[in-house]
């Protein structure tokens, strides 16, 4: 049998040895074996220029205004950078962090959508986040677990009896006093832990980015990065080679996206656009009955009326984040009184709902004192600590302890800006910073979790929530120009500072670092560069200002920003790169003057796509102020085929998806043409213009997993609109909102009514790019190499950053990126 089986076995063993050498003469041929890549440069550079505009560099290039940029223009590579779609920052800086487009990574806007019950089914909120609660257990935080302070007093009552066993052999009074004393301290330590964190968690944020950003493949090939400022990227990722600090998305140490404050002397403050009341800080110690307000809300700012003191003093308290663990006791306390049978103590019941009502007074606080020098300064102390604060100054940073309990407080830092205004004091005080010596619980605004705490201890302080420089309390509280130049010159310090720190480090070999102030420039202060802007003021525009170590117009102030940038290019070529370096310069976007805006659900409810809810049960007419015209509450959803939110987005109201949905699966194509055709045909009562450059239908602009639906279940818009320059979505609709006015229906009676569609933007947000033809608010690119477009791409996209800084660092790029890399000549 073996000798049966011998020829047929040296057959196979000569066909296996056969195989693999036919395999190596071929080789020998025109076919390569796969191999992986190899890196092409020694580091890469990322420089993220947040909204600089490829047609304003490339003006100002040509008119001598910007040598360095014309040096990277003339020996690397320049040209401009197609954003996102649309071109706003969370979805185009996801993009640049991805490689794919929206429809593979899941942002569509600043704004998103919550679709809910059929009493409210859909709400607006934040679109490129979402808010989640950690744990103290998962936090590793001391007596997370009640079960740890029961033991520890366990123990200490287990350690008490044998010491007044042991000690009272020798003496019953030490033995006594000993073993009670152990006891004792124990327990009340182990008590001192019961309900010292907030049952629910800590409140934060997770990313809705469902990508993987470059620097996660990066780190997977063992390739060092550092990133700081990377936008939509909070929370921070851990990485086993690198370091990263998160921007836009780190929260405040409110656990809020952007919460300011105004103080004042006055009760009625006065502004451009309108007047705004003041009302005092009261707190729980200090308020003198549940239903007391604390501060008037405007926007994402609150002003409080300080309290006048002897002289020349006023008194006022700090507001801090919520204090979730009395907040927890009183819902507990009241849920418990609401549960007793006999009715309990109504009395207290009823404070407590006013309470939990009124939840400002469950707000920490600290007090503050202010002594007014007219004319020269405040002496200003917050919480024990003072400074003299020269007016029209910022004060240097305070740092804050707000306590919620006798374990557990949230420390912050913040900065003072005072002026007089109109004949009174005025502070803003900036967001409350999270204090990188003493983080948040839950906080991951950075990687490894002291390297923010690291950078402080050789850079200064800094301002670490993720949307620097006060462009909100611009638009909401009217902040003045000086103060919010004088932030953005503090925040380009920090910024170039924390580069310098990092370009003197030898720990990464790719690099991202992030500039904001040319985007908060241009949206706040084009009113002064735009002569068209229904805001210019030629005596405003032309008034000098004093900032980056220079005088100038405020009318220059893009060109001013744009040049503090090219400094930092010069010190790139001169000082910073070898010759195996590349460097790329980015923008998310570009800019244009926000002139006009266009409500779209008004214009949605004069077209006929959209009904008001404006008559009772009964059909009884209701006027204006009887109609909520914010949050999508004042559509009558049963007659409504689309409404609007965010920036230039139409929803419909779809059957099985809205909860009161009317639009059929049939039905769906033939609506979305009729609002097509006439969006196209919308014009400007005012001048005549075409307002609608072109509308997207989302499959047409979109593809990916997410185009209709993401992790939220909510997907993006069925359109998307790119505005003619001048115009954008009102702030009303970005909200959800809609402009009404008072008319008459068929009987004469008075009934809330659509208003205007299109009306001048009176805000000092002047300058935008969200909505805008995406041709006309190109971003840049720059690099000090060229690198060219690779065969059958038109122009240089958002979607080629990604997969060229992997390729220039060999690493393979994934393959479901939606361009190649640049090449490098």
């Amino acid at each position: 049998m073996i000798r049966r089986l011998l020829p047929l076995g040296l057959t196979l063993l000569a066909l296996g040895l056969a195989f693999p050498l036919s395999q190596v003469f071929a080789s020998s041929g025109s076919t390569e074996p796969e191999t992986e890549p190899k890196a092409k440069s020694e580091r890469v550079i990322v420089l993220g220029m947040d909204g600089m505009d490829a047609e304003m560099a490339g003006d100002w290039i040509d008119a001598g205004e910007l040598p360095n940029f014309k040096r990277l223009r003339d020996g690397g590579t320049f040209a401009p950078l197609m954003p996102a779609n649309p071109a706003q920052s969370p979805v185009s800086w996801a993009t640049l962090n991805t490689g794919v487009n929206p429809g593979k990574h899941g942002i569509f806007d600043f704004v998103g959508i919550t679709r809910g019950s059929k009493s409210m089914p859909v709400a607006p909120g934040v679109g490129f986040q979402r808010q989640t609660k950690i744990p103290a257990a998962d936090l590793d935080l001391p007596f997370a677990d009640s079960n740890q302070a029961f033991m520890v007093m366990g123990g200490g009552v287990v350690l008490g009896l044998i010491l007044l066993f042991v000690l009272g052999r020798f003496s019953k009074p030490i033995g006594l006093l000993g073993g009670l004393g152990v006891a004792g301290a124990s327990v009340w330590y182990g008590l001192s832990w019961m309900g010292a964190y907030p049952e629910g968690g800590f409140p934060d944020w997770e990313s809705n980015n469902l990508a993987t950003n470059y620097w996660e493949e990066l780190d997977n090939a063992g390739v060092p990065f550092r990133g700081q400022g990377t936008i939509v990227a909070y929370p921070s990722l851990e990485l086993k080679n690198g370091s990263i600090i998160a921007g836009l998305g780190s929260p405040d140490a409110k656990a809020g996206l952007n919460s300011s404050a105004i103080y004042t002397t006055t009760s009625e403050r006065q502004g451009r656009r309108r007047n705004y009341n003041a009302l005092p800080a009261n707190t729980l110690e200090t308020a003198d009955d549940m239903k007391a307000p604390t501060g008037k809300g405007a926007g994402a700012t609150r002003i409080y009326e300080l309290e006048k003191g002897e002289g020349s003093t006023y008194t006022s308290f700090l507001m801090g984040p919520r204090n979730l663990t009395m907040q927890e006791a009183v819902t507990a306390e009241r849920d418990k009184l609401s549960q007793n049978s006999s009715g309990g103590d109504t009395e207290r019941l009823k404070e407590l709902n006013q309470l939990l009502g009124n939840r400002g007074l469950l707000d920490t606080a600290v007090p503050m004192n202010v002594t007014w020098n007219k004319g020269t300064s405040v002496d200003l102390s917050i919480d024990g600590t003072s400074q003299t604060v020269a007016l029209n100054t910022w004060s240097e940073f305070y740092q804050v302890e707000f306590q919620w309990n006798q374990r557990l407080s949230t420390w912050a830092l913040v900065r003072i800006w005072a002026e007089e205004r109109d004949g009174e004091l005025e502070l803003f005080v900036s967001p409350l910073q999270i204090d990188p010596q003493h983080p948040t619980p839950g906080s991951r605004m950075c990687w490894p979790p002291d390297f923010a705490a690291d950078l402080e201890s050789r850079i200064g302080r800094f301002e670490t929530l993720g949307w620097a420089c006060q462009t909100h309390a611009v638009k909401d509280a009217e902040l003045s120009d000086d103060a919010f130049l004088a932030d953005i010159e503090f925040t380009l310090q920090w910024r170039t500072k924390m580069l310098e720190d990092a370009l003197a480090a030898d720990d990464w070999k790719v690099l991202f670092h992030f500039f904001g102030t040319p985007d908060r420039i241009c949206h706040m202060l084009m009113r002064h560069m735009d002569p068209k802007h229904p805001q210019y003021i030629e005596a405003e525009a032309n008034r000098m200002v004093k900032a980056f170590g220079r005088e100038f117009a405020l009318k220059d102030s893009g060109l001013v920003i744009y040049q503090e940038m090219d400094k930092i290019v010069g010190r790139m070529l001169d000082e910073i790169l070898a010759d195996g370096d590349v460097l790329m310069i980015v923008s998310d976007h570009g800019f244009d003057s926000f002139r006009r805006q266009v409500d779209l659900n008004a214009w949605l409810a004069h077209e006929g796509f959209l009904t008001l809810a404006n008559k009772s049960a009964l059909g009884v007419p209701k006027p204006k102020s009887k109609v909520k015209s914010s949050a999508l509450r004042f559509i009558d959803w049963r007659e409504t085929q689309a409404y609007s939110v965010a920036i230039g987005k139409i929803y419909l109201n779809l059957q099985g998806r809205e909860a009161k949905g009317t639009v059929s699966a049939d039905e769906r194509d033939q609506v979305l043409k009729n609002l097509e055709d006439r969006l196209y045909a919308m014009t400007d009562p005012d001048s005549g213009e075409k307002v609608v450059k072109k509308v997207y239908i989302r499959e047409d602009l979109y593809s990916g997993p997410y185009v209709a639906k993401n992790e939220d279940g909510e997907g993006a818009a069925e359109i998307t609109i790119d505005f003619h320059e001048g115009y954008r979505a009102s702030w009303g609709v970005t909200g959800g909102g809609i402009n009404l006015v008072d008319g008459e229906d068929e009987n004469g009676d008075t009934i809330a009514m659509p208003g205007n569609v299109i009306f001048d933007n009176d805000y000092a947000w002047s300058g935008d790019h969200c909505g805008v033809d995406i041709h006309e608010v190109q971003g840049i690119f720059f690099s000090n190499k060229q690198l060219s477009l690779p065969a059958g791409d038109e122009h240089y996209d958002a979607c080629h950053l990604a997969p060229t800084v992997l390729d220039l660092q060999g690493v393979k790029v994934p393959q479901n990126y939606d361009r190649a890399p640049l090449q490098l000549q």
